[in-house]
């Protein structure tokens, strides 16, 4: 019956404890929302033809776990305008009708500003809604 109790681990003797380290790694992969809150639309009106540009603002945030400074890429779709500036805290920005890139470090922190977007209006535009143009996103 000793045995039997011995076996069972009941009598006198008790295991021995042991530990066992695990070493966990865990990668954060990179993550960046840009967010711009854009009209719908672009209103071209008479007096933009004439003059021969449209000036419009939006919003702009940009957060996410990148360090440092962060290029997005800006491109312009089709429609009424050949070329755009974009102003805001970095400056101005010239955007040809292949799009460019700039850099908005100072909105890696989740802060939001605004930025101006003049469009400067193809020969031949004619006043009347248009799809906006530009879109910004994380540079590849």
């Amino acid at each position: 019956m000793l045995a039997a109790l011995v076996l069972c681990g009941i009598g006198g003797t008790v295991a021995a404890a042991s530990t066992t380290t695990v070493r966990v790694t865990a990668r954060v992969l990179p993550r960046l929302d840009v967010h711009l809150d854009r009209p719908a639309a672009l209103q071209v009106s008479l007096l933009d033809v004439r003059r021969g540009y449209l000036d419009a603002q939006a919003p702009i945030s940009v957060t996410g776990n990148v360090p440092g400074r962060v290029p997005l890429a800006v491109t312009i779709g089709s429609g009424p305008v050949r070329h755009v500036q974009v102003f805001g805290p970095q400056g101005t920005m010239e955007v040809p009708a292949d799009g460019a890139l700039f850099d908005v470090g100072a909105f890696v922190r989740g802060e939001q500003t605004a930025l101006v977007f003049r469009f400067l209006l193809a020969p031949g535009t004619r006043p009347g809604s248009y799809a906006w143009p530009v879109s910004i996103f994380p540079a590849p």
